[in-house]
């Protein structure tokens, strides 16, 4: 009987050591998926981060280059009123001009 439980004894600790092992083996397989899953997660998140600021830098560009198109847009008309208001100033001194030449050319006759 006394061999019989040390025999037992012996196999329970040769299973429990072998338990303890396994279960030992399992949390290291654990511990190294989960710093894998952090590292992939925080690759990914680096990743998103440069990527939206790509956009916002895009989009940011973007707006200017509309709201200088805008401003260009409205120059451009304003231009164009100017120089057609100019344009019927100049015409009206050329006639008041022509006319005073006309006149004194006439005077002088």
């Amino acid at each position: 009987l006394k061999a019989e439980r040390q025999r037992h004894a012996g196999e329970l600790e040769q299973s429990s050591s072998s338990n303890f092992a396994a279960l030992d083996a399992e949390r290291q397989r654990h511990a190294e998926e989960l710093e894998q899953s952090s590292t992939d997660h925080a690759t990914a998140l680096d990743s998103e981060r440069r990527r939206h600021a790509a956009e916002l830098s895009s989009s940011t560009e973007l707006l200017s280059l509309e709201k200088d198109h805008e401003s260009s847009s409205a120059l451009a008309t304003a231009l164009r009123a100017r120089d057609e208001e100019h344009a019927s100033v100049l015409s009206a001194l050329e006639r008041e001009l022509g006319e005073s030449n006309e006149r004194t050319v006439a005077e002088l006759r």
